[in-house]
């Protein structure tokens, strides 16, 4: 999904880009805390914009792969964790236990998922449409 934004800020290597909502926003829940009128971006500079510049900003659809991630992984290594813990050592505890070692793994794994593939998930601009639109 292409969205069209204004530089507000820079910060570092870090734009700040005013998007404004679209009747379609209301419906996804994810902004909820923002302005009604505008939402609030951050996405790394890679293409040396300026505060004031139209830019369009590259959204990965993938909510569900997000939410895959962010959920379903930590929950997937618990719940394998309590059965193989339960499994070995025949004890509810020892599988309450391990299932916590599992969830703990499970954070650890999507750290390094994310160190490896960096931003992946993350928005990109990816044009400058207009220079110093204000």
């Amino acid at each position: 999904m292409e969205e069209t934004g204004i530089v507000e800020s820079i910060e570092g290597n870090t734009l700040k880009i005013a998007l404004f909502r679209k009747p379609l926003c209301d419906k996804c829940g994810l902004c909820r805390n923002q302005e009604k009128s505008k939402m609030y971006l951050e996405v790394e500079n890679t293409l040396n914009a300026k505060v004031g510049d139209e830019v369009t900003v590259e959204i990965s659809t993938s909510n569900l792969g997000i939410s895959a991630v962010i959920y379903g992984v930590p929950s997937a290594f618990f719940i394998l964790g309590i059965l193989l813990g339960i499994f070995l050592f025949r004890t509810e505890i020892s599988g309450f236990i391990a299932g916590l070692i599992f969830l703990a793994a499970a954070f650890i794994v999507i750290k390094l998922c994310n160190a490896i593939f960096p931003g992946f998930f993350l928005p990109k601009i990816k044009k400058i449409v207009k220079s110093g639109v204000r």
